[in-house]
C-alpha cells in the first residue's frame, strides 16, 4: 500500500511539472484586459503600446528574461495617465495560460518602490485578440 501511495504522488509531481505554459505565442499582439474593455495593449518585437480606447497612452520597451517573463519599463507617457513616469519597470511573469489568455503576477518598480512592490491580487488575466 505504501508503494502505491509513492507511485501515486510521484506520478501528480510528474503531471504537475509536466504542464508548461506556451508563453511563446503571447510575446507579440494585439492584447486586452478583460477587467478593462477599453484598454488595449499591442506588442510588437521590443515594443509594446498602451491604449485607452483609440488614445495611445504610453509606449514601453520590451525585455524577455526568459520564456514566461518580461520587463516592460515605460519609455514615453503620452496621456494624462499619472500611473506611470518614464523609467518606471514593471515586470511581468506569466503563470498559467488557459485558451487566448495569459496570468502573470506583477512587480512594479519605480521611485517609492526602488525594490520592488508585488502587485497583490493577481495573478492578472491579459488575452490575445484572436
Amino acid at each position: 500500500m505504501k508503494g502505491l501511495f509513492l507511485f501515486v504522488a510521484f506520478f501528480f509531481c510528474i503531471c504537475f511539472h509536466a504542464q508548461n505554459v506556451d508563453c511563446y505565442r503571447f510575446k507579440n499582439g494585439d492584447f486586452y484586459y478583460p477587467s478593462m474593455p477599453d484598454k488595449i495593449s499591442v506588442r510588437n518585437g521590443d515594443v509594446q503600446e498602451s491604449y485607452v480606447g483609440e488614445k495611445l497612452e504610453m509606449i514601453w520597451s520590451v525585455k524577455w528574461l526568459n520564456d514566461c517573463e518580461y520587463d516592460l519599463v515605460c519609455i514615453e507617457v503620452l496621456g494624462n495617465s499619472s500611473d506611470f513616469e518614464v523609467g518606471e519597470r514593471i515586470n511581468v511573469e506569466i503563470v498559467s495560460s488557459v485558451k487566448n489568455c495569459y496570468y502573470s503576477m506583477l512587480t512594479i518598480y519605480n521611485k517609492e518602490y526602488p525594490m520592488g512592490y508585488h502587485l497583490p491580487g493577481g495573478p492578472f488575466p491579459l488575452c490575445k485578440k484572436e
